[in-house]
């Protein structure tokens, strides 16, 4: 539910974003060609490998599309390969640099890979970025333990 919940969140984010990009417009188109909202459904019914795989033909047809890049990044992340998951999403990151939801990911993924440095200046990011109390108690424990950690 966590995981659908940020799909979510992620998906109206991207949607959005998509919107008032200058990428082509939204065609829905499930048969042929590859489509950015095949992947976006696919991802948000759990099927995170097909996603990646439409998401991919996607990216290969569109360099640009910088929103396909960033939902690649997540479903990657929701299957475990973490460091093809950061390459994507550090692809957009400018992109995206007001985007509380990439620079959470971020922070988590560099944690796991242990690349502490740019942990931290992602969990500044969301502590600056987020609205939620909870969300900046919480970038406040990670800021600090990778403090400690770092000592």
């Amino acid at each position: 539910m966590k995981n659908f919940f940020w799909l979510l969140v992620i998906g109206y984010q991207l949607l959005v974003t998509s919107l008032f990009a200058q990428e082509k417009p939204f065609k829905v188109n499930f048969q042929g060609e590859p489509s950015f909202q095949k992947g976006l459904l696919l991802a948000n019914t759990g099927q995170y490998q097909l996603a990646i795989d439409e998401l991919l033909k996607v990216v290969e047809l569109e360099p640009k599309h910088t929103t396909a890049y960033f939902l690649l990044g997540v479903c990657l992340t929701e299957v475990g390969k973490y460091d093809e998951a950061i390459l994507f999403l550090e692809k957009v990151r400018d992109n995206f640099s007001q985007s509380e939801v990439l620079h959470y990911t971020l922070a988590l993924l560099y944690e796991k890979k242990e690349k502490w440095n740019e942990a931290y200046v992602s969990w500044q990011k969301v502590n600056i970025l987020t609205r939620s109390k909870e969300i900046k108690e919480m970038s406040r424990k990670h800021l600090k333990q990778i403090e400690e950690y770092l000592k």
